[in-house]
């Protein structure tokens, strides 16, 4: 019976969520999705690099922490692109 109604009010929750995404302006819609578009892209890289470098290549340790790198700062591109994206829309309102 409670987790009838917490699974109610967490869809209640998740929907008022994507409500109010739909009502964001273009541009900051334009610029969250080609900016998630741009990190998982460098999410991929580092990834693939990062395998590639255990795996295939010869083992090298800068490699490693390149691409490591390249990891990190993706995910921080994203959150930057998906807050900015935010920001953005919420002062032009």
């Amino acid at each position: 019976m409670q987790t009838n109604k917490i699974k109610k009010i967490a869809y209640d929750k998740i929907m008022k969520i994507l409500e109010e995404f739909k009502k964001i302006n273009s541009f900051s819609m334009a610029l969250i999705k080609y900016g998630t578009l741009a990190a998982l892209i460098l999410l991929s890289l580092g990834i693939s690099v990062l395998i590639l470098n255990q795996t295939v290549l010869d083992y090298n340790s800068y490699t490693k922490f390149v691409a490591t790198m390249i990891i990190k700062n993706s995910i921080v591109l994203m959150a930057e692109f998906i807050i900015g994206g935010l920001v953005i829309d919420y002062f032009v309102k």
